[in-house]
Parts: structure tokens; C-alpha cells; sequence
């Protein structure tokens, strides 16, 4: 390694062993640190490559929800509107059930009417023959 690189100054010859020492300890920081230095690069690029993985999960999933989303909306819509078509045709149903009640109620009575009308006198013997006549007359020409 050069000295520029680790950032250590060669020792003259003739340096005492204190300073030698001194330059070993300068030389073993500056080692220790440019070590620490690419270590650092390297967890932040793996950091960085975590990053952008997980945001790229993010937008896949910001697709299918989208995806979901416009399916969901395009049954929901499906859906109301069955339920609006469905509302009317029962509406109109029970429009036709009050119609037909109406009709059969008058068809009742006019039936009921016409019976009696033909009846002048109705006449309640027991089973015994006993008499006990109920005379019931009737009006009709309304």
C-alpha cells in the first residue's frame, strides 16, 4: 500500500521506537477507519438495494389494488343497478297485486250480489223439518 492510501507518512530511518510505535498506531486508526468507511458504503448500498426493493413490492401492489379497485367499482355499479331494476319491477308488481285485488274484491261482491238477488225469500228449517222461516228480501236496483 502507498502512504497516500492509508494516510501514513513512512518514518525516516533512525526514528526512536516511541514515535515507530506512534506511526503503527496513526498507521492501525487510518486502517481501521478505512475499513469502517467501505463497510459503511457497502450497508448502505445493501441499504439502498432493501430500499428500492420494498418500493418496488409498494408499486406492485399499488397496481393490483388499483386493478381491485376498478373491478370492485365496476361490480358495486353492476350491482345498484340490479338493485334499482329490481326495485321498479316491484314497485310495478305490487302496483299489479293491488290492481288485481281490487278486481277480485269487485268480483266477489258483485257475485255475492247477484246470488242474493236471485234469492227472495231463504228459508231456515232445522234438520228436524221444523219450521223457522227467515225471510231475507233484497234490493238491488242501485
Amino acid at each position: 500500500m502507498s502512504s497516500a492510501v492509508t494516510g501514513c507518512v513512512p518514518c525516516p530511518p533512525g526514528n526512536s521506537s516511541e514515535e515507530e510505535q506512534a506511526h503503527r498506531q496513526l498507521f492501525l486508526v487510518n486502517e481501521r477507519k478505512r475499513r469502517r468507511m467501505i463497510s459503511n458504503r457497502e450497508s448502505a448500498r445493501r441499504s439502498r438495494m432493501r430500499k428500492q426493493r420494498h418500493l418496488d413490492e409498494l408499486w406492485s401492489q399499488v397496481v393490483l389494488l388499483q386493478e381491485e379497485n376498478c373491478r370492485l367499482t365496476t361490480g358495486l355499479a353492476r350491482a345498484s343497478e340490479a338493485g334499482d331494476k329490481a326495485a321498479l319491477e316491484n314497485a310495478r308488481l305490487k302496483g299489479e297485486v293491488l290492481f288485481l285485488r281490487g278486481m277480485l274484491s269487485d268480483i266477489q261482491l258483485n257475485t255475492t250480489y247477484s246470488s242474493l238477488g236471485d234469492l227472495a225469500e231463504v228459508s231456515c228449517d232445522d234438520d228436524a223439518g221444523r219450521p223457522g222461516a227467515i225471510h231475507l228480501t233484497t234490493d238491488l236496483s242501485d
